[in-house]
């Protein structure tokens, strides 16, 4: 072959190669929908952009569904007894003593209320791949007294003092509110708080990482308490 054949070929096929290229700008814009330049094997940062509110988006729709189903929640439970001094003696002497001691058993209850979390509870972050939900402080709820478990000790005489001390259901009834009220006190300290925040973490993760991975699986739940 001479070798102005080799250099025609040459120019022919570097002259097809940029007509190819020209095509390609011209109708790259009709390729991402007139949204900017195709990028082969990346996306542009708006795009980037957009595909990550569209996922906060989901994200935040199926947690803030699944909190208002869930609603008041019980993050944490603590048992307590409380002894009740029941006093019918008389004149402040010893003869004339006659006391009795009644023990009753309760529970508080610590709750946190999913369905009061808003959207801007709920935070992205792309880089560790976590959905982060501010959850408030949980709070106690309720103490409930277990009746079947009140226990009445024997009652204590002076030596010229007989008989026992009755109950009757009014009075139960008065101390058994007496009661509840120095449970909630007794509960009502920073330690027991701190379990029960702790407790909420652990618990409302559980609930909200399988919610969170029927969006995108390769995404998990942290829990932060909002002060």
């Amino acid at each position: 072959m001479r070798k102005s054949s080799v250099v025609y070929w040459l120019v022919s096929l570097l002259a097809i190669i940029v007509l190819g290229v020209l095509a390609f700008i011209l109708i790259a814009p009709g390729l991402t929908g007139g949204k900017g330049p195709f990028v082969l094997g990346n996306a542009t940062s708006s795009q980037i952009d957009e595909q990550m509110g569209n996922l906060k988006v989901e994200f935040s729709n199926a947690i803030l569904k699944e909190g208002k189903e869930t609603a008041k929640l019980i993050v944490y439970e603590q048992n307590l007894e409380i002894d009740q001094k029941l006093d019918d003696s008389w004149f402040g002497w010893d003869i004339f003593k006659k006391t009795k001691t009644m023990t009753i058993v309760g529970k508080g209850q610590f709750i946190v209320d999913l369905s009061a979390l808003k959207d801007a509870d709920i935070t992205l972050n792309e880089e560790y791949n976590l959905v982060q939900v501010s959850i408030p402080e949980a709070v106690l709820d309720n103490v409930n007294i277990d009746e079947s478990k009140i226990r009445f000790n024997e009652t204590d005489n002076g030596i010229l003092r007989f008989g026992d001390i009755k109950v009757t259901p009014e009075q139960q009834a008065i101390i058994t509110d007496s009661a509840k009220k120095a449970m909630t006190e007794k509960l009502d300290t920073a330690l027991t708080h701190n379990k029960a925040d702790a407790a909420a973490k652990t618990q409302i993760k559980k609930i909200f990482d399988p919610v969170v991975q029927k969006v995108n699986k390769d995404y998990w739940v942290v829990v932060i308490i909002k002060k």
